[in-house]
């Protein structure tokens, strides 16, 4: 980046926003109702591990009906572990489709897979991502993109791609037995940047962080939990820590109590992504990043799987001050009167999975939903007077 970036404290940000016309809710807020999707984009073609010349394929989203010049673009990388793991993964299709809306061009990208050794899996992946961002800039004007503007994420393993892509740029910071010869890679489109301007880190790792060298590298969103057996929390407090030591600009949203890929948090993973990318894109920042928390209502209902087939599992937690009735009074053996509705399009209700007193803690609720149609549905839950809703969708 040319100019270091710096945050503003969150009253600013409020304002920002509060001054501005509504034409400056785009890439915070939904402003298209969908968007289109071109499948099976082939954008480049690398040898694979069994020797054999792969073609790399993504689906590319634009918001339908967007008349604007330029666009700024996310490119998404699945997770899978770098042996599995698709561009159409419901949740990453989900991504694509909320920030389609809000007025980007986004992807989801397939690369090469390795069920061999980490290291040169990562470093794979980390050069066909890197020709994905050359191919967009080489057809720039197709795709109506905004080339300072693009932002590289994923969760797990797309994660660990995405840090690599953002940070590993030299040959000095490719990690031995790599069998990486360079940092682009031969993978397609050779005379572009694969620069980035932004990283999603959702769940994932740097193989050593001393690739992140200025304040001046791309900023960093971090989302990790605090109970993640796959990828331990300690990878988030080191991206963390060396991102702090730099003055590079980052946010550091830790889930407490949340283990590996907790997508039941989609909405506020959505809202917090789209916020992040504001101010790197478009706002004016005044500070170094440091911890912030998801808002308290993100992590009092989660949904998984979401989007689901059948069957869904409700997590819904109650604090003790939510152990209180309307009067002001404790109740009995603090337990907070909970309801957890399921509404239809229409409003109807169509079940309620929880119904009763509850104790503080965390509990989970079953929903089954065979006998209902595919579409949009809404969980309503109500922990004493608060309540707190969440987006499902049931796709078969």
């Amino acid at each position: 980046m040319n100019a270091r970036l710096k945050t503003t404290c969150g009253a600013c940000f409020l304002a920002l926003l509060l001054a501005a016309p509504v034409s400056a809710q785009r890439y915070i807020q939904p402003v298209f109702s969908t968007a289109t999707k071109a499948a099976d984009v082939v954008y480049g073609a690398a040898t694979n591990v069994r020797g054999v010349l792969e073609n790399l394929a993504m689906d590319v989203y634009q918001p339908q009906g967007d008349t604007l010049s330029l666009r700024p673009l996310i490119v998404f990388v699945h997770g899978g572990g770098f042996v599995g793991g698709d561009k159409g993964t419901s949740q990453f299709v989900t991504l694509c489709q909320e920030f389609a809306k809000r007025g980007y061009v986004t992807a989801s990208i397939n690369y090469r897979l390795d069920t061999a050794m980490v290291s040169r899996a990562v470093m794979n992946a980390m050069h066909d991502a890197r020709a994905a961002v050359r191919y967009f800039r080489k057809n720039a004007a197709q795709y109506r993109l905004d080339t300072a503007r693009i932002a590289m994420g994923g969760g797990s393993a797309g994660a660990y791609t995405s840090l690599s892509v953002a940070y590993v740029d030299k040959i000095s910071e490719l990690p031995p037995l790599s069998g990486a010869g360079d940092v682009e890679g031969l993978s397609g489109n050779p005379g572009y940047s694969s620069r980035v301007r932004a990283c999603l880190d959702y769940w994932g790792a740097l193989l050593d962080t001393a690739a992140i060298e200025t304040a001046d590298d791309a900023p960093l969103l971090i989302i990790h939990g605090t109970e993640d057996n796959t990828v331990p929390f300690t990878h988030a407090t080191m991206l963390r820590a060396r991102a702090t030591h730099l003055g590079l600009y980052h946010e550091f949203y830790p889930l407490q109590g949340e283990g590996h890929g907790p997508w039941g948090h989609m909405d506020s993973i959505v809202n917090t992504t789209a916020r992040f990318l504001y101010r790197v894109f478009f706002g004016t920042t005044t500070s170094v990043g440091d911890v912030r928390a998801i808002p308290v209502d993100a992590l009092l209902l989660s949904i998984s799987p979401n989007p689901f087939t059948e069957h869904a599992t409700f997590s819904f937690r109650i604090g003790e001050a939510a152990c209180v009735d309307a009067g002001g009074g404790a109740r009995s053996a603090s337990r907070a009167r909970v309801t957890l509705r399921v509404l239809d399009a229409l409003g109807r209700e169509v079940a309620r999975p929880a119904d009763g007193e509850y104790t503080p803690g965390t509990h989970t609720a079953g929903f089954d939903a065979h006998a209902l149609p595919d579409g949009r549905y809404t969980a309503l839950l109500r922990i004493g007077s608060r309540t707190v809703t969440r987006s499902i969708l049931l796709l078969r």
